[in-house]
């Protein structure tokens, strides 16, 4: 991302709301709100053992034309791209989707 004036990157700077102070991207982890000011961290071993299979399986359930979508959820776009792994498959079928 650029900033629009100069073209200069811009940076995401990781803030600490209690210390009322920026910190480094390292000084964070990954945790869950059990109640009101009270949380649990997980790290990224733990979350992978409860993902749920469709954590790492699309599963194309039907196509709809594009008008039919509502407009309001293009706001957002979504890149979808497969492990090395399945790259094959994931090729033939974008080019059945294209088709």
């Amino acid at each position: 991302m650029l900033h629009k004036k100069d073209f200069s990157r811009v940076e995401e700077v990781w803030y600490c709301a209690e210390e009322d102070k920026p910190i480094e991207r390292s000084d964070i982890v990954k945790g869950y709100e059990v109640e009101k000011g009270e949380h649990i961290t997980v790290d990224d071993d733990e979350l992978k053992k409860i993902a749920p299979t469709t954590a790492t399986t699309m599963e194309i359930l039907q196509f709809v034309a594009s008008d039919a979508v509502d407009p309001l959820l293009f706001e957002s776009s979504y890149c979808v791209a497969p492990e090395e792994k399945v790259s094959k498959p994931y090729a033939l079928f974008m080019v059945a989707l294209i088709e």
